[in-house]
């Protein structure tokens, strides 16, 4: 369904969308949510949050900072595998990107990353219950555990211990507009991405690998809403421990999906979809690390003085395979 939105986002020419046209009077836009795939082993690796299909003017700054805090059950094992990702985590992150001219501009992104066994068990499971939503059998485990490791085969090929805190992988990102946005046409703009490996492998913060990716965005306005649209391709290094063990890091497609609904002139309403195509790893045949995961998001961003905005979201792995089970989003930003 992602990839279907996407195409849509990306490629729909007509000056006619859901009954509107174009040229009606556009507010300020204040998408899309700037989140990306909560899960430990991800965090791990590049990945593009949704942005606009525009770039900043040449010299033009803007800053932003971001904090997600994620919890996590997916627990399983066979005969020669165990997979446990039972806990609380977050990522905070301060962004800053600049217009560099010629239809292009910079970002760059430092993370810090912090574990703990959390607070949230028993209100995720009874968010769960009310919504008919599946629990993955974190209601037969002690609540508010710590346990995230993967061994294979007699190693230990990924793991972080409770309570720790540290930088991750520093991103870095190239963006082109290819088009701006007319009555006749959708904003589309490609971006380019190398991930520094400056997070620690053995905090479970790193992989210890230059990660590449390659994406392409999409934004159409449609007087008070907005559509989003994305594709993007990484390539993913392996971790030592993964080379240990003879596994591959596999390199993954994702989709993005988002619209935006410009409730007052001060407020929106925005929905968006992330869909990862595959899992992490091959040769670990558990859903909790090779299974596919859909993020879905729904939020609320407002105008704060000084050409600022806030943005809250609450998001959920609805394929409830091996993403988060529930994740609060707070953002900050100005000039974007």
């Amino acid at each position: 369904m992602a990839l279907l939105v996407a195409w849509v986002a990306i490629w729909t020419p007509s000056c006619f969308v859901l009954g509107k046209r174009v040229d009606e009077p556009v507010h300020v836009v204040r998408g899309p949510l700037p989140t990306r795939i909560q899960h430990p082993l991800g965090l791990t690796y590049l990945s593009f949050r949704p942005r606009r299909a525009r770039v900043l003017e040449p010299g033009r700054q803007a800053f932003a900072a971001t904090t997600t805090y994620s919890s996590i059950f997916e627990v399983n094992s066979d005969a020669s595998s165990r997979v446990a990702f039972d806990g609380e985590f977050g990522r905070t992150a301060a962004r800053w990107r600049r217009g560099l001219g010629s239809g292009w501009d910079f970002e760059v992104e430092l993370p810090f990353l912090y574990t703990t066994s959390g607070f949230l068990d028993a209100f995720v499971e009874e968010f769960h219950s009310v919504f008919g939503l599946g629990g993955g059998g974190r209601e037969f485990f002690p609540r508010d555990q710590f346990d995230m490791s993967i061994f294979t085969d007699g190693q230990t090929i990924y793991s972080t211990a409770e309570d720790q805190f540290g930088i991750g992988d520093v991103p870095l990102i190239l963006t082109h507009q290819l088009r701006e946005e007319t009555a006749e046409q959708t904003a589309v703009a490609v971006r380019f991405g190398v991930e520094l490996p400056t997070g620690s492998e053995s905090d479970g913060f790193g992989n210890g690998e230059l990660d590449l990716g390659v994406g392409l965005i999409s934004e159409r306005s449609i007087g008070r809403v907005s559509y989003f649209g994305g594709l993007d391709f990484y390539l993913n290094g392996a971790s030592s421990d993964f080379d240990a063990a003879g596994i591959d890091a596999n390199n993954l497609l994702m989709a993005q999906g988002g619209l935006e609904y410009r409730w007052s002139d001060r407020l929106s309403l925005l929905m968006q979809i992330v869909f990862q195509t595959h899992g992490y790893v091959n040769e670990v045949e558990l859903e909790e690390i090779d299974g596919r995961i859909l993020d879905l998001g729904v939020g609320l961003a407002a105008d704060a003085p000084g050409d600022s905005h806030w943005l809250l979201s609450f998001h959920e792995d609805v394929i409830a395979a091996a993403g988060a089970d529930f994740s609060v989003l707070f953002s900050w930003s100005w000039g974007l």
